[in-house]
């Protein structure tokens, strides 16, 4: 388009090339083919001027078309970039709010966790004194079977006496 303008420019000015082709020819039998070209370039520019006309006609409505698609596009972008960009702030409100649950969440849990350690660091305490108790009961429980096997032993033994006793007595 550019330089279909620029040959317009050229060729609208004929003279200037009229003189230069008159000084270059100066002979009389020149004119006649002077005038010549001088009305091809005429005919030359006016057929231009006129495709030019034509295609700038033509040009505009699909320029018009495209400007009213490419606005309504730029809209269209306007409201889905506004849209996105609401949903992208509420989803870092929502991700601040959820980062503040987890912190809240993970303070309870730590605590928990130090509560439920501590109870089972004193249920183990209490497991190893019941242990050791348990192996002190044993031990006593051990000394008392002994002892009660001594006793039934001796028992037994005087029991046996006894009864040789009463076979002597009742045998006098």
């Amino acid at each position: 388009r550019a330089s279909q303008e620029q040959d317009l420019k050229k060729l609208s000015d004929p003279e200037d090339r009229c003189l230069t082709l008159a000084m270059q020819f100066r002979s009389p039998d020149m004119s006649a083919t002077v005038q010549d070209l001088k009305a091809y370039y005429s005919e030359l520019v006016a057929g231009l001027q006129f495709d030019g006309r034509t295609s700038d006609q033509f040009d505009s409505v699909p320029r018009q078309a495209t400007t009213v698609d490419t606005i309504g596009k730029t809209e269209d972008y306007s409201k889905e970039i506004t849209e996105l960009e609401n949903q992208l702030e509420d989803l870092r409100v929502r991700n601040a709010e959820l980062s503040t649950e987890v912190e809240e969440r993970e303070e309870s849990y730590e605590e928990e966790i130090a509560y439920n350690e501590e109870q089972m660091s004193e249920l183990e305490k209490k497991l190893h004194t019941l242990k050791q108790d348990m192996k002190i009961h044993l031990a006593e429980y051990e000394e008392l079977l002994n002892a009660k096997m001594a006793l039934d032993i001796e028992i037994a033994s005087y029991r046996g006496f006894i009864e040789e006793e009463d076979e002597r007595l009742c045998a006098l």
